[in-house]
């Protein structure tokens, strides 16, 4: 968690008005969200306040694909209007509001090995499926169109780098975090964090090396 919060705020201060950079800082700060809270619902003693910990870390689980999809409009150079910022963050905001409301991605909570595994609540996991799969639809065409109309190599690297990274890590991510715990396979969840971080330390190295 603090690794992630540290390449954001250093990524920043490199380049303050840099919209790249910042977008790229905001995702770290999601994840660190995500990851910090983490640590301390392993530390909690009962449900009831592993529900509260989860409205901490729902915050920065939900802000991950929007903030991404930002991302990808920045790094594109697509047309954004606010409109189109609106849209791409409402969802979020519906899925952080529903869980403080008592309309979670999990039904319960239960210890495991000294953890607390959510029980997947099948419904609201599959609008959030479908939010994922429909903005990474979108987002990959742009990172395509992107590198095949770029003349510069190096924004041909980064858009390769974005399309596979970014399937890999979703594909990964949803697989031991949501689908397999579905089926009762809990011990692979902590593979979705290290993969999550290997994103963004790919992204930083990129931004770092070719300085968008």
């Amino acid at each position: 968690a603090i690794i992630t919060l540290y390449l954001g705020i250093k990524t920043l201060i490199k380049d303050r008005k840099n919209n790249v950079n910042i977008i790229f800082s905001l995702f770290c700060i999601s994840m660190f969200i995500y990851t910090f809270s983490l640590g301390i619902i392993y530390l909690l003693k009962t449900e009831k306040q592993v529900i509260i910990g989860m409205n901490f870390n729902f915050i920065g689980m939900h802000t991950f694909l929007p903030i991404l999809f930002h991302f990808f409009l920045v790094i594109t150079k697509a047309k954004t209007k606010l409109w189109i910022l609106f849209l791409n963050y409402l969802p979020s905001l519906i899925f952080i509001t529903a869980n403080i409301s008592g309309i979670s991605l999990f039904n319960e909570y239960i210890k495991y090995k000294g953890e607390w595994i959510g029980i997947l609540n099948i419904k609201v996991y599959s609008f959030y499926l479908l939010h994922i799969l429909i903005f990474l639809t979108i987002g990959l065409i742009l990172i395509i169109k992107w590198g095949k109309k770029t003349v510069l190599n190096k924004d041909k690297i980064y858009s390769r780098y974005l399309l596979v990274s970014t399937l890999l890590t979703y594909l990964i991510c949803q697989t031991v975090g949501f689908i397999l715990p579905a089926f009762k396979v809990y011990d692979l969840q902590f593979i979705a964090i290290i993969t999550f971080f290997l994103f963004i330390s790919g992204l930083y190295f990129l931004i770092s090396k070719f300085r968008f």
